[in-house]
């Protein structure tokens, strides 16, 4: 695990550096937000939806 700050944009993100490609972060709870489930279906998160759940905001 790493933690990858961005001072800029005042965020950081939980990185899982024993995994490869580009959805490698997590949300607050250890687990990569890749999909969500409505009306009992597994639908994939959009980018969007990704960065939301797995940027953390600080000041």
């Amino acid at each position: 695990m790493q933690l990858v700050v961005d001072k800029a944009g005042k965020y950081f993100r939980i990185q899982n550096t024993k995994l490869t490609g580009k959805r490698c972060y997590l949300d607050l709870n250890g687990k990569i937000p890749n999909n969500k489930i409505i009306n009992g279906k597994i639908i994939g998160n959009s980018q969007a939806e990704y960065n939301q759940l797995t940027h953390f905001l600080f000041e």
